[in-house]
């Protein structure tokens, strides 16, 4: 077994910005958006709201917003 080389940390550009998603912008080749699945989003938004310790009703606001922080996670990783 070969072991794999080790990244230039030196050559590595530090994280400075967070991600931002241009809906106008059109896919790259033929790439496909990323869009979570049902149960990662439904996780997310349950973490939110014990986070929060929220009353009921605020469920719409957590799941757009584990939504949208999936979508712009995944663009930050870029996988």
């Amino acid at each position: 077994m070969t072991p794999h080389p080790t990244p230039d940390t030196e050559a590595q550009k530090p994280f400075t910005a967070a991600a931002t998603l241009d809906a106008t912008e059109p896919l790259a080749g033929n790439a496909t958006p990323f869009v979570p699945t049902e149960d990662e989003v439904a996780h997310r938004a349950y973490l939110k709201f014990q986070h929060q310790n929220a009353p009921d009703g605020d469920n719409v606001t957590h799941w757009l917003a584990a939504e949208t922080e999936l979508i712009a996670e995944h663009a930050l990783v870029g996988t």
